[in-house]
């Protein structure tokens, strides 16, 4: 461009020459040569449109030069983050908008005053410092500086700044970012403080697991111990049981030899109570033994095919003579859906119904005692019973029926008394219920009656087994 336009001033210096050369002429009276004149015309003609081109072309740069002014001010002033320009004093030169919204003052507020009027007082050697730096090393610079703003309000802000050059020969000024980052500050203080705490809580909660673990452990070594406890009670049950069982067999024997003897009355009286002393301690003894056998690892189940309501008739005749002596009224029910023959236990089935319908026959002086069994449920291989018992005998109070699947307990002591007995029938029957993965409930009034439930499931076919007359 320089080239340019020096050739130019040279051909317009040219142009001057020869028109002061033509005047000359004129003023001398020498002959005038028109045709130089009207070249000289054409070349300033031409030289005027240059010049008028040269015009247009330089207003239209400066157009677009204050259109990039003002577009770039646009921007300055609309960054969503704050501009600053610093002298080398630390005076602000400039400030966009969003640079005087966060110290809360307008722009012309904040023109030509010292930055260090808004400064936290620790972080003023703090930008001192960083100022100094960025206009030696002409490099961008970072830093972290807290503000505050016209009401006292703490500001904390990221400042990145970078020196550059206004003017040739001018100081150099200082360009600052300024990014407000206060919530973003206290969003990290706030998290730093709920990881503390949660810290804390997970340190409380190792501490618990630790004392919870102290616990089962040892709870376990009392559950082994009470485990042990209990099998060496049911062993010496069941050994005891053993040892007193023998004799009692002993004398029950002679009992029988001395009914068949040719003795009087008296005598035989006498023998017959001992017959029925005999009879209820040997029930109390298989009532232990059978206790014991349910508390056993070695407890089994043994599945074989039997005819159900002979096993329940059965169950009712060996209660027959007590049931016609208190001229009870008894029926047994049972659902002509059910199969004839079932597999399962039948042993244990007549224990439970056997303890079960005792308890029935012992504590109902009139009325009734019956006997249902329901289908409940059936699919391709198992079906499931529910027994249900009804007396009307004396009844249980709400409040102490689950009271009475405890062992050697009754409901008042009153009963043991009167009807004897040691209290293991329903502890019993319970026992053997959900060994065989049944369920019992019992729903009863005093002095109106009680109504037994429970379910087990029985196979419909046991493998390799032949059905056979119970």
């Amino acid at each position: 461009m320089k080239n340019k336009a020096s050739r130019k001033n040279h051909l317009l210096q040219e142009l001057r020459q020869k028109a002061e050369s033509r005047i000359n002429n004129l003023k001398t009276g020498e002959d005038i040569d028109f045709t130089s004149i009207h070249e000289v015309i054409h070349e300033l003609n031409v030289h005027q449109v240059e010049l008028t081109m040269q015009k247009d072309e330089l207003e239209a740069k400066q157009r677009d030069l204050e259109k990039s002014r003002n577009e770039y001010f646009r921007l300055f002033d609309l960054a969503p983050v704050g501009y600053f320009v610093f002298d080398e004093k630390g005076i602000i030169i400039d400030v966009n908008n969003f640079g005087s919204k966060i110290l809360h003052q307008t722009q012309d507020k904040l023109i030509n005053k010292p930055f260090m009027l808004f400064l936290d007082t620790n972080y003023q050697k703090t930008f001192i410092d960083h100022r100094k730096k960025t206009l030696q090393s002409r490099k961008p610079q970072n830093t972290l500086l807290k503000l505050k703003s016209r009401s006292n309000q703490e500001i904390l802000v990221k400042v990145t700044s970078i020196a550059f050059e206004h003017n040739q020969g001018e100081p150099l000024r200082c360009f600052s970012v300024m990014e407000d980052i206060t919530e973003l500050q206290q969003s990290l203080e706030a998290q730093k403080q709920l990881n503390t705490e949660l810290e804390q809580i997970n340190t409380q909660l190792r501490q618990e697991v630790k004392k919870r673990k102290e616990i089962e452990t040892e709870l376990i070594q009392h559950r082994d111990a009470a485990q042990s406890a209990t099998r060496a009670k049911s062993e010496f049950l069941a050994n005891m049981s053993h040892e007193l069982r023998t004799p009692l067999n002993g004398i029950m024997g002679t009992i029988q030899v001395l009914e068949t003897s040719d003795i009087d009355s008296d005598l035989m009286e006498m023998v017959e109570m001992a017959k029925t002393s005999g009879t209820g301690i040997l029930k109390i003894l298989n009532d232990i033994l059978e206790f014991s056998s349910t508390h056993q690892e070695s407890f089994t189940i043994k599945n074989k095919f039997f005819e159900l309501r002979k096993a329940v008739s059965h169950v009712f005749d060996a209660f027959q003579s007590v049931i016609n002596q208190k001229s009870l009224h008894h029926t047994i029910e049972i659902d002509p859906d059910i199969p004839a023959y079932i597999c399962g236990d039948e042993a244990r089935l007549r224990q439970v119904i056997f303890n079960l319908l005792g308890n029935s026959v012992k504590f109902t002086e009139n009325g009734n005692i019956n006997l249902k069994v329901n289908l409940a449920a059936s699919d391709d291989l198992h079906i499931t019973l529910k027994f249900s018992i009804f007396d009307t005998g004396v009844g249980i109070p709400q409040d102490l029926i689950k009271q009475v699947f405890e062992p050697f307990t009754q409901v008042d002591g009153s009963y043991t008394r009167k009807y004897g007995g040691i209290g293991m029938g329903l502890s019993l029957s319970s026992n053997l219920i959900k060994l065989m993965g049944g369920d019992i409930d019992i729903q009863s009034k005093p002095q109106k009656g009680t109504v037994v439930d429970f379910t087990l499931s029985f196979l419909k076919n046991c493998p390799q087994e032949e059905k056979s007359e119970a």
